[in-house]
């Protein structure tokens, strides 16, 4: 939930639902909450001392029981329940009521709540339940869509890097060049690839990345020696000069190893190791 939660998201949207809830039940406060590791961000809220203040620690809240159970939790009288009343805003007497009913996203994760409090007892309705359930789903529904905005424009950045890569990689006749995906499967190979290998070249479908040791696998390029089975079921070695992009695919720039190169088998060091 990374970006929804921190002081600087904008929160107006959420703000405004708890505003409405507010004044559809007659409550003292509102808040929408995510959750993040043991704290609860406020997305919306109402009656905040502190409105930049959004972070509240998860055990001192009401609303976690409501993400722990993952259902609604009717409470009339907080400072009759044992296992509220030592909660710093029930023990202070802020609150008596709570209703609190958790947001739970198209995939099915409960990723937070939203609750109603009401500094003196009451007793909630059926209706009440409902409705606080249904501006949960409003709630749950607007936070699905910013994800998914957010992993399409990941998605359109990646695929754009994509496009300039090969079509400046497609131009190149000299050398032989392929891209390839983070899991080192075959993405693309140019024209140079083709000619200088042949239909063997089908065989680098998925190099380097299981070859590298997991010391190369943190860096951001490299070069190493690969053997490679050819068309016929010989196997020759290969110099792979390898880098990483911003968006995670792997160029690869191959070419026939020196002659006085020293060749190792990665594989099986990996293996051995």
């Amino acid at each position: 939930m990374a970006g929804f939660g921190s002081p600087q998201s904008q929160t107006t949207d959420f703000d405004a639902i708890a505003e409405s809830v507010q004044a559809k039940l007659g409550c003292s406060c509102c808040l929408i909450s995510v959750v993040d590791k043991q704290v609860l961000y406020a997305l919306g809220a109402t009656e905040l001392e502190d409105r930049n203040d959004r972070v509240i620690p998860m055990q001192q809240t009401l609303c976690q029981h409501t993400v722990n159970l993952k259902h609604p939790v009717r409470v009339a009288d907080a400072t009759n329940v044992a296992w509220l009343q030592s909660l710093p805003a029930v023990a202070a007497s802020k609150t008596g009521a709570y209703l609190g009913v958790p947001l739970v996203l198209g995939d099915g994760h409960v990723v937070g709540a939203v609750c109603a409090l009401s500094e003196s007892a009451r007793d909630w309705t059926d209706e009440e339940v409902s409705y606080l359930a249904e501006m949960a789903d409003l709630v749950a529904n607007k936070i699905d869509l910013k994800l998914l905005r957010t992993e399409e424009q990941g998605l359109l950045h990646a695929m754009d890097e994509a496009d300039r890569i090969i079509a400046a990689l497609a131009q190149s006749r000299k050398v032989a060049l392929s891209v390839h995906d983070a899991n080192g499967d075959l993405l693309f190979a140019n024209r140079g690839m083709l000619r200088g290998f042949g239909p063997g070249a089908s065989g680098l479908a998925h190099l380097p990345r299981c070859s590298l040791s997991d010391d190369q696998k943190a860096q951001m390029q490299g070069g190493m020696e690969v053997r490679v089975a050819g068309q016929d079921g010989s196997e020759h070695w290969l110099h792979v000069d390898w880098c990483r992009t911003e968006g995670g695919l792997i160029l690869c720039d191959w070419s026939e190893p020196e002659a006085d190169a020293k060749i190792a088998d990665p594989m099986r060091e990996n293996q051995a190791g």
